[in-house]
């Protein structure tokens, strides 16, 4: 999330669940590193009881608002990393820039890839459109896992704020949005790229 202010504050909204219950964990907070200089490195932790006892089973849903400071710099491209996946890439903003809002980009395709690793990585490359491209510009990707088999990716743009004069041509963009290695073999696995899913079969 990018606030309006001047120079712009970017927050980063983490959900994690508690792997053994209300009852039996609790949340412990984060740490915030920038190690490199496109890259935002965030961990997340929980507490869990040491000894054999009774858990709930809720599994709750914690909600974190990261505040990321406001050293970004404006056309620059961030990938925000937490607990060693990445979950999330965006594009500086320009201070004092003219208003503009976040646009779903409408998705022409979308290519899985598998890596030649061990365990095998995997990665889509989606193609995007953004209208009017004298005055758009790419803004970036949030991937989600709702569910274990089920991956949540959301693409957008920017888009100017208001009546503003723009080219009415169309511009394409390509990106490798990663998804990890986090598969068991031989599953079935859904991604959906805002309007676009599909499934396969993890190696």
């Amino acid at each position: 999330m990018v606030s309006d202010s001047n120079p712009p504050e970017y927050t980063l909204r983490v959900l994690s669940r508690l792997p053994l219950g209300s009852s039996c964990s609790g949340f412990n907070g984060y740490d915030l590193s920038r190690r490199s200089t496109g890259i935002v490195d965030v961990t997340v932790t929980h507490l869990e009881v040491t000894e054999i006892v009774p858990c709930t089973k809720d599994l709750p849903v914690v909600m974190n608002e990261i505040p990321l400071g406001v050293e970004f710099i404006s056309g620059e491209s961030y990938k925000a990393i937490v607990n060693g996946e990445v979950t999330n890439s965006f594009v500086g903003r320009e201070p004092a820039g003219r208003p503009v809002v976040v646009k779903e980009s409408p998705v022409e395709s979308v290519e899985l890839i598998i890596l030649e690793s061990f365990p095998p990585q995997y990665l889509i490359k989606v193609v995007s459109i953004m209208s009017g491209s004298s005055c758009s510009q790419f803004n970036g990707y949030d991937i989600s896992r709702p569910f274990v088999n089920n991956i949540q990716v959301k693409v957008t743009y920017l888009a100017p704020a208001g009546v503003v004069e723009c080219t009415a041509d169309v511009a394409y963009v390509e990106t490798d949005i990663p998804l990890d290695s986090d598969f068991n073999s031989k599953e079935e696995y859904t991604v959906a790229v805002n309007n676009v899913s599909g499934t396969f079969i993890a190696q």
